[in-house]
């Protein structure tokens, strides 16, 4: 572990199997590089108490689960928002299609279009 960068625990080991004195020796040997750890056992398999140690960083199911809530929050914020530019663009173009509509020489003229189709005689 010691060329790592990210550690992912999944295990059903119902012991914890990184203690914080490992990682502790760990990160000695890797000269205090940055590590993060992710444990998305349950039971946990990385001693929470790692998060004290400098460089390291942990994260267990439940942190992701939030992590991934607030991004959904987020971007349901984010479509309100669109939301509302898009109905004040729908508004703006509607009038101004009534104030064109209103302005319209044609505006006078009779509503009625004739059409005339022409369907080809078979020979």
């Amino acid at each position: 572990m010691r060329d790592v960068d990210v550690v992912i625990a999944a295990t059903s080991s119902a012991e914890t199997l990184l203690s914080c004195e490992d990682i502790e020796n760990l990160m000695k040997a890797r000269r205090n590089r940055p590590l993060l750890l992710i444990d998305l056992s349950v039971p946990r398999n990385i001693d929470p108490a790692v998060t004290g140690l400098d460089h390291v960083s942990l994260y267990n199911i439940d942190d992701l689960e939030a992590l991934a809530r607030r991004g959904v929050q987020a971007r349901e914020r984010e479509l309100t928002a669109c939301h509302q530019i898009i109905e004040a663009h729908v508004a703006a173009l509607t009038e101004k299609l009534h104030t064109e509509e209103a302005q319209s020489p044609w505006r006078s003229a009779p509503r009625q279009v004739s059409t005339t189709i022409l369907i080809p005689q078979p020979t």
